[in-house]
């Protein structure tokens, strides 16, 4: 049995490296995100918030993106960023928009969005099945929030989120890896099993087959490209 649970602890970190991961920015801040693979559904006006302006802790034209409607708690305004490879995503960082001190929105709460070659759309949930985000509470502080458990996508979407009806603007930095060797299938224990601290209930990966092979759940993951 604990040789089961070193195994599958092993593999798990063998195969994401997340410890490489963690402090690498995607390419908001540095350009390496080219202005082509950032688009929005709308902008309040496209040269000056448009989606090439969402770049964290820099100032381009009016200081951030700014969807052209305000959002409330069904709204569906979202900016996209195309990573054209898949990545693993480990945290998504957030900024209002300062615009040389005349900027007054910023993002308070944001849910993602995120699509890998041959998926369709898929909603982010955390371990605890939770979809907001929290984000900013002014305009000038970047709020980095971890991805527990990260995503493994080519496209991502931040969707702001209010409950009232607001003006909101985003600045945003995403961090990561490369996607490089996929992480074909790992064992678990039984559904709903614990061994100390350690939880091995198996709920926050999507689109996978299960079944049971000798009392041991196996879960296979589609983290590569067929």
């Amino acid at each position: 049995m604990w040789a089961i649970v070193v195994a599958v602890v092993l593999q798990r970190v063998s195969a994401l490296r997340l410890d490489e991961c963690n402090s690498t920015a995607l390419g908001m801040e540095s350009g390496a995100i080219h202005d082509s693979q950032i688009t929005a559904s709308s902008s309040f006006d496209k040269q000056s918030v448009g989606p090439q302006n969402s770049r964290i802790r820099t100032e381009i034209a009016s200081g951030a993106w700014c969807p052209k409607p305000q959002i409330h708690s069904s709204s569906y305004e979202f900016l996209q960023i195309n990573l054209v490879n898949n990545y693993i995503v480990t945290a998504v960082e957030t900024q209002g928009r300062y615009g040389n001190g005349t900027g007054r929105e910023f993002v308070s709460e944001y849910m993602i969005d995120y699509l890998r070659p041959g998926s369709k759309w898929i909603r982010y949930r955390n371990r605890s099945g939770h979809s907001l985000m929290t984000g900013n509470h002014e305009t000038t502080a970047a709020v980095r929030r971890a991805l527990d458990p990260p995503i493994v996508a080519s496209r991502i979407r931040i969707v702001p989120h209010s409950k009232q009806m607001r003006t909101i603007c985003l600045r945003m930095e995403l961090y990561g890896c490369l996607h490089k060797n996929g992480l074909l299938f790992y064992s678990t224990l039984p559904a709903g099993s614990r061994v100390g601290d350690v939880d091995f209930r198996d709920n926050t990966f999507e689109n996978s087959d299960l079944y049971t092979e000798t009392g041991i759940r196996r879960l296979f993951l589609k983290l590569i490209d067929a």
